[in-house]
């Protein structure tokens, strides 16, 4: 296990925190994923991407509708410290129907927040009324809500790679999962030891959890893998 420390470290040290330009998933189902978002934590970087794909179809009282462009306006109760961007430019985050997009909500959270928030979108088109009468719709609310929660910094400090979307619930290390498949995560101590592992099946969209309660305080590297991507982190439990 010695031998696998300097990789660590070196891929610890390369890790830059940035905040790309997400991108949208072209066959996904129409709708928005995923519907909770992973934790966030007090004082601690976050960004994670919300999913999106505008209908084609839809219905108002009764009566079929089409819809040719949604616009995402805003996010209700977004937490403090939080920021959002579509993955069109500033100002333009119109959509239309079928058309696939992406919100990415990052930042540094200030406080602790435990409830939903709302997605504000509004969407135009046709309905098809009695008679193949035609009725212009627009500016139509559409408003999704999306669990979150931002815990206390309670001694637990995780540095997030790219691909893996990290945070921490408690004595917990959650994963989002970025994908279905078969999951590893091992745990090393600075003298390159595993000291915690395990292996989950995961499904994208939902988040994989370990309990690292019986941790000594002290700087750990996180391996994750999964379909081929691994990436490392580094946690440091116990100092703020």
């Amino acid at each position: 296990m010695m031998k696998k420390l300097p990789f660590l470290i070196a891929f610890v040290i390369l890790v830059k925190l940035s905040v790309a330009q997400c991108t949208p998933d072209q066959n996904m189902g129409y709708g928005f994923s995923p519907m909770s978002l992973t934790d966030g934590m007090v004082g601690v970087s976050y960004s994670q991407v919300i999913l999106f794909k505008i209908p084609v179809d839809t219905t108002v009282g009764g009566y079929s509708g089409t819809i040719s462009s949604g616009s995402f306006n805003s996010i209700l109760d977004l937490p403090a410290g939080l920021s959002y961007t579509c993955n069109k430019s500033p100002g333009a985050c119109t959509y239309t129907g079928g058309e696939a997009g992406c919100i990415t909500v990052s930042g540094v959270p200030t406080q602790v927040y435990d409830k939903s928030m709302t997605l504000k979108l509004t969407v135009s088109g046709i309905l098809h009324g009695p008679g193949q009468l035609e009725t212009p719709l627009s500016n139509m609310p559409l408003e999704p809500t999306v669990a979150f929660k931002v815990v206390a910094s309670n001694g637990l400090s995780v540095v997030k790679a790219p691909f893996f979307a990290v945070s921490q619930r408690e004595d917990n290390l959650v994963v989002l999962n970025a994908a279905s498949g078969k999951l590893s995560v091992e745990i090393y101590d600075m003298l390159g030891r595993e000291v915690k592992s395990a292996v989950f099946q995961s499904f994208k969209g939902e988040s994989s959890s370990m309990n690292i309660s019986t941790l000594e305080k002290g700087i750990y590297f996180v391996n994750l893998q999964l379909n081929g991507k691994q990436e490392t982190i580094k946690i440091s439990k116990g100092f703020y």
